[in-house]
Order: structure tokens, then C-alpha cells, then sequence
């Protein structure tokens, strides 16, 4: 029997619990306050980009976008009405979405789709991106049910699709996912000859995409640059942020993806199932790619998206006989989740929905509390560091935008404001040009922060050069080594050698009083593109045989490595890089001898990197 259909009363009730459920998920009523560390200082760094109005794409280069703030939950008071308006339309959208697939859902299914919504949404990333798939599901529904053409339900449809221009505007990486799924989409309707609705799917994100732009305080005149810049870090993200893990988690989670997509090739009618299944891949191959490129700390998002997509089948394919599926699909996800985390479904109740409501509280009684705490949070993080007042513009090395931002200085941030994502060459080379315009900084606070033991260099290296050329060093505050900006140069450069060296071949460095940068252009085989597309490729390491035959190695990402670095003398820490300001430290310490490029591990199979590589060295000496 159907139970929502019953009565009018329990489907509005049903409706009004998801709608509840999702706003608590997804809107921040209790946000969080900035704090210490790396992803903290990106998520309030973000905030005050939208704060200052800096152009996103040109002047801040991310992954995510103007409305991170609704997947960060971290407030400022500049974007807060930002964070809950876009919160709210977003949740009101799953909820309804939710609400109209519910409808001819069984009661049972109902319940659990219930028990997983309150309990077990461990990822924000899986959740958004379950959105395009209900949608998906929703346009489905009214073709199989032969839905009547409106006016109100061709606005419903308008409407509901519109919240997928807000998406990739609160993370950029959704860009790619939401666009193959529109396309999908548009294709299916345009064969079952819907041209009005396939219009509308396509125009309804493209207008709401360029309105909450326009709401962001973003120029028209920018937006293609955002979304140029959020694919190139997106296929850029994969081979510079990719960590290993258990390989028995993704060897898992594709048996129980094959499992969900088998399904629909059993059943009729065959069409409208080819569909389906394309969506659900889609679905299942951004949460592989979301979760286990970056292993640890992301393989939730591919538990939680399973049991999305165990438990939405029934909202597409009927039958008893989809049990053994779903409860095999739902054992996978567990097993992931108890990997990583303590399975405490009250804690989640607690942390989602009771401080939500006490947030929800506090925002009506005490208006004025969110920005009392954000100033006490601000005074509490500068009193860490304590950056002292400089004249004129300023910026901060590696990261830690927390303590510049919180000392009240002018922070005018390099694009790729973080060195660990400057991702490719071209990030380096947009980076390299902001020192050199006229919105240079007058001072750079400078840090040595390197992630996953990679070289130091390799992280916005091409700009190191251009800082010991074009900045002297002036003072050292706690473990910040500050710059200041001068107008003469120190080094005289010169290319020494090009040459083409194999992979896993020693090259011995020149015996020189100076610089030595290189330049490597080491690129993927066709076997190690379809890794990095569908998963991740091999891991690179260098190995640096210092001239007392000490060796140390690090990881290396190729596509960093094609932006200039400096590979001796070698750069380990900030004391390192301040030697280099000292003529007579620059020729004696941390000199290089010789540098071996391999693989981290051997393939059994195939390399996904090629045999050889070209390098290009460059030599910086004293002198005009």
C-alpha cells in the first residue's frame, strides 16, 4: 500500500520533516568561528575575498567559490546573509525534490531514506552532489508518469533546476559533475521529443548561476574566468592532492557500484533504465573520484554516497528482490565508515540537530551575538602570532591567512593564495605575474609550510625565485621570515643545459657558487591518464644526493615540477630559504650533488608515467 497517498495531512507532514531535515543539514544556523590551520584559513580567506569584493577567477584562484561559506560553515559577517539565504533555497529545493519522489515511495523505504538523513550523512560533498541526481530521478518520474505539461509544473521544473547555478559557485570542482549530468539529462529528454523541458533544464542554472554571481558581488565580465579556472584546478587537483590509502575501500566500493548499476539492466523499460543507469554512474564515479583521490579524511564521501544510492533505487526500481542489493550496498558503506570514524548516530543528532536549533535561537534572541564572537575569535587569533602592523599592501607564505587576517594589515593575496594548490605551471606562472604587477605586496610574511613530504620548492617555487630577486629580507618575527620589497636584483640568470633524461636515471648537478633551478616535463602514458581521470596515477619521488652523499627524498607532482624551482641548494625549512639572503651561507650549505627522479612503486602492469623526460637547467649567480 502506498502510505503517503493515505491522506493529504501525512504526506504534508512527511514533507514538512524532510524540508526540516535538510535545513538543518545544509543550512549553517550555528556557525562555525575562524580558527587555526590550513583548511581553516582557506575557509576564512574565502570569506573576506567576497568581504573585499576580490574578482573570483582573476584575483582568487580555488576550489571553491563566493559561496564556500555554505559548504564551510564558517562565518563572517560580510557573507553571513549569504551563507543562510543560499542555505535556505538550497534545502528548500531537497526538500521538495525529496518530497515529490516520495510520493509513490512504500513506507518502509520511506522510513529508511528517514534513519540515513538523520543519522548518517558523514559527507556535505555527497550530499550536494545527490541533489543532480534526484533531479535527475525527478525528471524521470514525470515521464514514466506521464506528468501533464503546465505552466506551473514547467515553472516547478524552472525552479527546482535553478539551484544548480548555485552549486558550482559554492565549490568549483562541481562544475564538471553538474554539467555531464545536465547534458545527460537534456539528451534524454530531447529523445522523448521534450524540447520545452530540455530548454529549461539547460537556461534555468545558466540565469540562476549569473544572478547569485551578480548577488556575490562578482562582475558578469569574470564569471567564464571562474569557471575556467575551477576546471583546470579540478583536473589539476588530482595528480597534486592524490594520498594512498586502503586499497581494499575503492576494490569495495566499485563491487557494490556494479552491484547498484546491474540492477537497472534487469529491468523495463530498457530506455528509460539506460538512462538511470547513467546518472547513477555519473553519481557514483564523482563520489569514487571525490573520496579516494585524496583517501584519508575523504573516503566518507563514498560511504555516504552509497547509501544515498542504495536507498534511492526504489525510488526507480520496484520489487522485493532489490533487498539483496541494497543490504549488500549498505554493508559496504558501513564497513567504509567504521574504517574512519565511531558510528554514534545521538552525536549526530546532537552536532546537526539540536545546535542547529540552538543556533536558530540565538540568531532570533540575540542578534548580535554571531559578530561578538567573530570579533573575540579574531583578537584570540592574533594574539597567536601577533603580526605586527606594516605600511602599505601585504600577504602571507605558505598559508595561515588566519594571521594575517586577524592582525587588521592590507592583505592583497597572490591568486592561488595558498602555495600547496598553486597545482600546475600555470598557477605558478598567474602567481609569479601578481609579484611582479604594481599589486605586488609591499611585505610578505614567509613561512615554509610543505604537505605530504613533498619538495618544498615544488609549492609556488617559480615565485621563491622572484621573491630572493626582488625582496630582501628585514627582520625575522617568531618562525616568519619577513620580506620587503626593493627595487634592485641580486641574481644574473642563465640557462646551463636542456636536455632530454630517463625516468629512474641519476643526473649529476653542475659544481657552481649559485642557484640551480630546474624545469622537468614529465608526462602521464595513455594508461596513466585514464588513471588520473578515473582514479589517480602512480606517485612520483625525487631523491637529492647531497655532496656529503647524505640522500633525502620527497614526494614530487609533475605538473608542479614544470614550473621552475629551485632544486639546489636544497630548501627543507624558512631558515633554509633565509641562507639564501646570505652570500657566503648561498655558496657553502645544502648543496646538491646529484637528483634521481623515479616512481614511488613499480607497476605490475603498465607505467603511467613516460620512460623519459625533459629537463631544463637554470644557474642563478650574483651579479647585475
Amino acid at each position: 500500500m502506498n502510505f503517503l497517498s493515505k491522506k493529504t495531512g501525512i504526506q504534508a507532514l512527511w514533507g514538512l520533516l524532510f524540508l526540516i531535515i535538510s535545513m538543518a543539514l545544509i543550512v549553517p544556523f550555528s556557525p562555525k568561528m575562524p580558527a587555526y590551520g590550513l583548511d581553516p584559513a582557506w575557509a576564512l580567506a574565502l570569506n573576506e575575498a567576497v568581504a573585499q569584493s576580490f574578482s573570483f577567477g582573476k584575483e582568487v584562484i580555488f576550489t571553491l567559490g563566493p559561496y564556500a561559506a555554505i559548504y564551510t560553515k564558517v562565518y563572517h559577517p560580510a557573507t553571513d546573509g549569504m551563507m543562510l539565504w543560499g542555505g535556505l533555497f538550497l534545502s528548500l529545493v531537497y526538500g521538495v525534490t525529496l518530497l515529490l519522489l516520495l510520493k509513490r515511495l512504500y513506507w518502509p523505504w520511506i522510513l529508511a531514506l528517514l534513519i540515513l538523513y538523520l543519522f548518517f550523512i558523514y559527507s556535505k560533498d555527497a550530499l550536494f552532489l545527490s541533489l543532480p541526481l534526484l533531479l535527475g530521478i525527478y525528471l524521470f518520474d514525470g515521464i514514466q508518469h506521464k506528468t501533464t505539461r503546465s505552466i506551473k509544473t514547467l515553472s516547478l521544473l524552472g525552479g527546482l533546476f535553478s539551484v544548480l547555478g548555485l552549486l558550482p559557485l559554492i565549490k568549483g570542482s562541481f562544475l564538471l559533475f553538474i554539467s555531464a549530468m545536465l547534458v545527460w539529462m537534456i539528451v534524454f529528454l530531447l529523445s522523448h521529443r521534450l524540447y520545452w523541458e530540455a530548454l529549461i533544464v539547460l537556461v534555468s542554472p545558466l540565469c540562476s548561476l549569473s544572478l547569485f554571481w551578480i548577488a556575490a558581488g562578482q562582475s558578469l565580465v569574470n564569471v567564464m574566468a571562474y569557471l575556467q579556472s575551477s576546471v583546470e584546478m579540478a583536473f589539476s587537483f588530482t595528480q597534486a592532492m592524490s594520498l594512498n590509502g586502503d586499497g581494499r575501500e575503492p576494490l569495495a566500493y566499485t563491487v557494490a557500484s556494479i552491484l547498484i548499476l546491474a540492477t537497472f539492466f534487469t529491468k523495463k523499460p530498457k530506455g528509460g533504465m539506460y538512462y538511470i543507469a547513467g546518472l547513477f554512474f555519473l553519481f557514483l564515479l564523482i563520489a569514487f573520484k571525490a573520496a579516494f583521490t585524496r583517501h584519508f579524511g575523504h573516503s566518507l564521501i563514498a560511504a555516504t554516497a552509497l547509501a544515498m544510492a542504495a536507498l534511492f533505487l526504489p525510488l526507480v526500481v520496484q520489487g522485493r528482490q532489490n533487498l539483496l542489493v541494497i543490504s549488500g550496498v549498505l554493508v559496504v558503506s558501513f564497513y567504509i565508515v567504521i574504517q574512519h570514524t565511531a558510528v554514534n548516530p545521538l552525536k549526530n543528532i546532537q552536532s546537526t540537530y539540536i545546535t542547529g536549533w540552538h543556533g536558530l535561537l540565538q540568531r532570533i534572541t540575540m542578534p548580535r551575538h554571531l559578530k561578538e564572537d567573530y570579533e573575540l575569535s579574531m583578537q584570540f587569533l592574533w594574539g597567536r602570532n601577533q603580526l605586527p602592523a606594516v605600511a602599505g599592501s601585504s600577504d602571507i607564505y605558505s598559508y595561515e591567512q588566519t594571521d594575517l587576517i586577524a592582525s587588521k594589515n592590507r592583505w592583497v593575496p597572490r591568486p592561488v593564495f595558498q602555495s600547496y594548490s598553486v597545482f600546475n605551471a600555470h598557477f605558478s606562472q598567474i602567481n609569479q605575474q601578481h609579484l611582479m604587477s604594481s599589486k605586488g605586496p609591499d611585505t610578505i610574511f614567509f613561512k615554509i609550510q610543505a604537505i605530504d613530504n613533498r619538495l618544498p620548492a615544488l609549492e609556488d617555487g617559480l615565485s621563491w625565485l622572484y621573491l630572493l630577486n626582488q625582496y630582501r629580507s628585514a627582520f625575522w618575527h617568531k618562525d616568519f621570515l619577513v620580506l620587503k620589497k626593493e627595487a634592485s636584483s641580486r641574481f644574473k640568470e642563465q640557462v646551463y643545459a636542456q636536455q632530454t633524461v630517463s625516468l629512474d636515471e641519476l643526473f649529476l648537478l653542475p659544481d657552481i657558487t649559485g642557484i640551480i633551478a630546474i624545469e622537468i616535463k614529465l608526462q602521464p602514458t595513455i594508461w596513466g591518464r585514464i588513471k588520473q581521470f578515473f582514479y589517480k596515477p602512480q606517485q612520483l619521488l625525487i631523491t637529492m644526493t647531497m655532496q656529503t652523499e647524505e640522500q633525502k627524498a620527497f614526494r614530487f607532482v609533475a605538473s608542479m615540477g614544470q614550473a621552475r624551482f629551485i632544486v639546489s641548494p636544497l630548501i627543507e625549512n624558512t631558515q633554509d630559504f633565509y641562507k639564501l639572503y646570505d652570500d657566503k651561507l648561498l655558496f657553502t650549505d645544502n648543496k646538491v650533488k646529484s637528483v634521481y627522479l623515479g616512481m614511488a612503486s613499480k607497476s605490475a602492469f603498465f607505467s603511467d608515467w613516460q620512460k623519459q623526460y625533459q629537463m631544463r637547467l637554470i644557474t642563478y649567480k650574483i651579479g647585475s
